[in-house]
């Protein structure tokens, strides 16, 4: 018996490599923020991280993968832009370092299992 490998094209590897938009009620359900999260967040310095925190942690939920920072769709960080009462004009995601993103992801690793 063969067995058959199917190889991804490249708009397939791209799909997945790119987080998907939400819907509004998905926005609601996995960017929810719990009670360990909000803990680390308060802690959080500077708005970019926090909303990079809160966007490594909802796809996260939403697919089991991170995504990388072009990946991130604008409607939802405008939703957490508005769930955490920050100001949109102090977002600047290019200013979100790899190393944040690294060490959130850890975190998220840590708590979420």
């Amino acid at each position: 018996m063969s067995t058959h490998i199917k190889i991804l094209g490249q708009q397939d590897i791209q799909d997945f490599d790119i987080a998907r938009e939400l819907s509004g009620e998905d926005r609601k359900k996995f960017f929810y923020i719990p009670i360990w999260a909000r803990e680390i967040l308060e802690n959080l310095k500077t708005p970019v991280n926090k909303v990079g925190f809160v966007l490594q942690l909802g796809y996260f939920k939403a697919t089991n993968k991170f995504f990388s920072l072009k990946s991130f769709n604008f409607k939802d960080v405008d939703f957490i832009v508005g769930k955490l009462q920050i100001s949109l004009s102090s977002i600047d995601l290019s200013s979100y370092s790899s190393s944040s993103a690294n060490r959130h992801q850890e975190i998220i690793l840590n708590n979420w299992g």
